[in-house]
Protein backbone atom coordinates (compact mmCIF):
# COMPACT_ATOMS: atom_id res chain seq x y z
CA UNK A 1 0.00 0.00 0.00
CA UNK A 2 2.89 2.56 0.78
CA UNK A 3 5.79 1.51 -1.03
CA UNK A 4 4.62 2.25 -4.72
CA UNK A 5 6.69 4.00 -7.05
CA UNK A 6 5.04 6.85 -8.86
CA UNK A 7 5.02 5.18 -12.23
CA UNK A 8 3.57 2.54 -10.66
CA UNK A 9 -0.55 1.93 -10.79
CA UNK A 10 0.13 -0.07 -7.59
CA UNK A 11 2.86 -2.17 -5.02
CA UNK A 12 3.70 -5.27 -6.10
CA UNK A 13 4.53 -8.03 -3.59
CA UNK A 14 4.95 -11.92 -3.49
CA UNK A 15 4.55 -13.65 -0.56
CA UNK A 16 5.29 -18.10 -0.13
CA UNK A 17 5.47 -20.02 3.12
CA UNK A 18 6.45 -23.64 3.84
CA UNK A 19 5.55 -25.41 7.26
CA UNK A 20 3.84 -28.39 8.90
CA UNK A 21 0.37 -29.48 9.19
CA UNK A 22 -1.54 -30.50 11.86
CA UNK A 23 -4.88 -31.68 12.04
CA UNK A 24 -7.31 -30.98 15.09
CA UNK A 25 -9.90 -33.46 14.33
CA UNK A 26 -11.91 -33.77 11.16
CA UNK A 27 -13.59 -30.05 10.63
CA UNK A 28 -10.21 -28.01 11.28
CA UNK A 29 -6.46 -27.76 10.87
CA UNK A 30 -3.21 -25.52 11.29
CA UNK A 31 0.26 -25.04 9.53
CA UNK A 32 3.05 -23.65 11.00
CA UNK A 33 5.99 -22.12 8.98
CA UNK A 34 8.06 -20.05 7.61
CA UNK A 35 6.71 -17.53 5.22
CA UNK A 36 8.51 -15.05 3.21
CA UNK A 37 7.23 -11.86 1.54
CA UNK A 38 8.92 -9.88 -1.59
CA UNK A 39 8.40 -6.12 -2.25
CA UNK A 40 9.53 -5.75 -5.53
CA UNK A 41 8.83 -1.94 -5.53
CA UNK A 42 11.17 -1.62 -2.64
CA UNK A 43 13.46 -4.54 -3.40
CA UNK A 44 13.20 -6.17 0.31
CA UNK A 45 12.53 -9.42 1.75
CA UNK A 46 11.14 -10.07 4.48
CA UNK A 47 11.10 -13.42 6.54
CA UNK A 48 8.56 -14.61 9.24
CA UNK A 49 6.42 -16.66 11.12
CA UNK A 50 3.13 -17.60 9.62
CA UNK A 51 0.19 -19.04 11.53
CA UNK A 52 -2.89 -20.55 9.24
CA UNK A 53 -5.79 -22.18 11.46
CA UNK A 54 -8.49 -23.58 8.67
CA UNK A 55 -12.42 -24.60 9.68
CA UNK A 56 -14.42 -26.47 7.17
CA UNK A 57 -17.73 -28.18 8.05
CA UNK A 58 -20.13 -29.73 6.11
CA UNK A 59 -23.72 -27.95 6.57
CA UNK A 60 -25.70 -31.01 5.40
CA UNK A 61 -27.68 -31.27 1.70
CA UNK A 62 -24.39 -30.27 0.03
CA UNK A 63 -24.09 -26.96 1.42
CA UNK A 64 -20.72 -26.16 3.53
CA UNK A 65 -18.47 -23.49 5.23
CA UNK A 66 -14.90 -22.68 5.15
CA UNK A 67 -12.85 -20.28 6.95
CA UNK A 68 -9.13 -19.57 7.03
CA UNK A 69 -7.22 -17.44 9.20
CA UNK A 70 -3.59 -16.17 7.70
CA UNK A 71 -1.16 -14.43 10.61
CA UNK A 72 2.40 -12.96 9.12
CA UNK A 73 4.32 -11.60 11.50
CA UNK A 74 8.12 -10.34 9.90
CA UNK A 75 10.97 -10.49 11.85
CA UNK A 76 13.02 -7.75 9.68
CA UNK A 77 13.99 -4.63 11.56
CA UNK A 78 10.39 -3.14 9.78
CA UNK A 79 8.21 -5.44 12.12
CA UNK A 80 5.63 -6.39 9.64
CA UNK A 81 2.21 -8.14 10.42
CA UNK A 82 -0.22 -9.39 8.19
CA UNK A 83 -3.48 -10.71 9.05
CA UNK A 84 -6.12 -12.07 6.57
CA UNK A 85 -9.39 -14.38 6.69
CA UNK A 86 -10.92 -15.73 4.21
CA UNK A 87 -14.38 -17.13 4.43
CA UNK A 88 -16.90 -18.76 2.13
CA UNK A 89 -20.13 -20.51 1.95
CA UNK A 90 -21.69 -22.69 -0.32
CA UNK A 91 -24.90 -23.42 -1.03
CA UNK A 92 -26.74 -26.05 -2.97
CA UNK A 93 -29.10 -25.32 -5.31
CA UNK A 94 -29.46 -27.70 -7.76
CA UNK A 95 -27.55 -30.79 -9.36
CA UNK A 96 -24.09 -29.57 -9.27
CA UNK A 97 -24.46 -26.24 -9.32
CA UNK A 98 -24.21 -24.12 -6.15
CA UNK A 99 -24.36 -20.34 -5.26
CA UNK A 100 -21.25 -19.23 -3.22
CA UNK A 101 -20.83 -16.42 -0.70
CA UNK A 102 -17.17 -15.11 0.20
CA UNK A 103 -16.35 -12.88 2.67
CA UNK A 104 -12.75 -11.92 3.16
CA UNK A 105 -10.88 -8.88 5.12
CA UNK A 106 -7.25 -8.04 4.75
CA UNK A 107 -4.96 -5.81 7.52
CA UNK A 108 -1.42 -5.01 6.82
CA UNK A 109 0.86 -3.14 9.80
CA UNK A 110 4.81 -2.44 8.80
CA UNK A 111 6.44 -0.29 11.94
CA UNK A 112 8.00 2.46 9.75
CA UNK A 113 4.33 3.54 8.14
CA UNK A 114 2.01 5.28 10.27
CA UNK A 115 -1.08 4.12 9.07
CA UNK A 116 -2.78 0.79 9.03
CA UNK A 117 -3.91 -1.18 5.65
CA UNK A 118 -7.66 -2.09 5.56
CA UNK A 119 -9.48 -4.09 2.54
CA UNK A 120 -12.58 -5.83 2.48
CA UNK A 121 -14.81 -7.69 0.08
CA UNK A 122 -17.70 -9.23 -0.10
CA UNK A 123 -18.49 -11.99 -3.35
CA UNK A 124 -21.52 -13.79 -4.33
CA UNK A 125 -21.45 -15.92 -7.62
CA UNK A 126 -22.63 -19.39 -8.96
CA UNK A 127 -20.06 -22.50 -8.81
CA UNK A 128 -20.15 -25.68 -10.93
CA UNK A 129 -18.56 -29.38 -9.28
CA UNK A 130 -17.13 -31.61 -12.32
CA UNK A 131 -17.88 -34.80 -11.65
CA UNK A 132 -14.31 -36.82 -11.23
CA UNK A 133 -15.18 -38.85 -14.20
CA UNK A 134 -13.84 -36.15 -16.66
CA UNK A 135 -10.49 -36.07 -15.25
Amino acid sequence: VWTQRKAQARPTSLRGSAGLHRALGKQAKVRLGLGLEQDFARHRRELGLEVVPEYRRQLGKGNALSSNFKLFAGAAPTQRLSIQTFNALQIHLVGNLYTTIDANLFVHRDSKVARLAFKSELQVGLGYTWDRKWF
